[in-house]
């Protein structure tokens, strides 16, 4: 289903700017490397918790909490290897 799908592309999203990290030297690619493991545990959990009960699932708690991680990561945390990436510079 959705849940899925989204984990799948996440985990290749995720697996993709490992490989870039790792490939520029990254001083940072293991606490980065951290905060994605922590982002899929919590996606599992909630996965669990739709799976347990759906009818009872707060869709908008999840969709905001999705938004406000993603937007975080990418405009924060993200931000910080781009240019390592770029110059190919440790």
């Amino acid at each position: 289903g959705t849940f899925n799908m989204l984990m799948k592309y996440i985990h290749e999203h995720f697996a993709r700017e490992e490989q870039l990290m790792s490939e520029a030297g990254y001083v940072g690619f293991e606490e980065h490397k951290r905060l994605h493991m922590i982002f899929m545990s919590a996606f599992f959990t909630t996965k669990q918790s739709y799976t347990a009960a759906p009818r009872q699932f707060d869709f908008d708690a999840f969709l905001k909490f999705l938004k406000n991680w993603l937007e975080h990561h990418v405009l924060v945390e993200d931000i910080k290897y781009v240019p390592h990436v770029r110059s190919g510079k440790h």
